[in-house]
């Protein structure tokens, strides 16, 4: 009973806040806020399920968009990113780019959020200066940390390759 008295003023709460009026008690307040931060997860650990994708190189030559199985992904939303160098180290070529420097960047795309982290990659096999993404769909913008985090829990093969050449992920700020 008593959480369903809860749930109640959660939901009234939120109907309130929706038309713009204030909160009317603390315990309301407490409700909704409580509510609102069941439904949308924290922006510091990005969950198993979310759905992710990884562009790259996979098993074969070239760099496509893969899902989380190794097919070629068909997602409309991420085949419309460039996410072939469009997100990584704008450094001038006679710089290096060091393995393992990310840009990560948030984006929207035909109504959905994308987090991605993307760098320039030699490791995942063909030794050309193309670049990696680790793209995760949600609601909110996943933090860099979390993101590395999930990295090998949705790509392990590509971490593991990562771990093996001693890449250490780790973000880059540019001005």
């Amino acid at each position: 009973m008593y959480e369903q008295g809860r749930n109640d003023r959660a939901s009234l709460a939120g109907a309130r806040w929706a038309r713009g009026e204030p909160l009317a008690d603390a315990a309301a307040t407490a409700a909704f806020d409580a509510w609102w931060a069941s439904t949308r997860p924290s922006p510091d650990q990005v969950p198993r399920d979310a759905p992710s994708w990884w562009y790259g190189r996979w098993s074969a030559p070239g760099r496509e968009l893969y899902d989380r199985a190794g097919r070629p992904a068909e997602n409309s939303a991420l085949q419309t990113l460039p996410l072939d160098g469009g997100y990584v180290s704008r450094r001038p070529r006679h710089e290096d780019r060091r393995q393992g420097e990310f840009r990560r960047t948030v984006v929207a795309s035909n109504g959905d959020v994308y987090t991605i982290l993307a760098w320039w990659d030699r490791v995942q096999g063909d030794g050309t200066d193309g670049n990696a993404c680790f793209v995760v769909r949600g609601d909110h913008a996943y933090s860099s940390a979390a993101m590395v985090d999930a990295l090998p829990l949705h790509f392990p093969r590509q971490a593991l390759q990562l771990a093996a050449a001693g890449v250490e992920l780790r973000e880059i700020r540019e001005d």
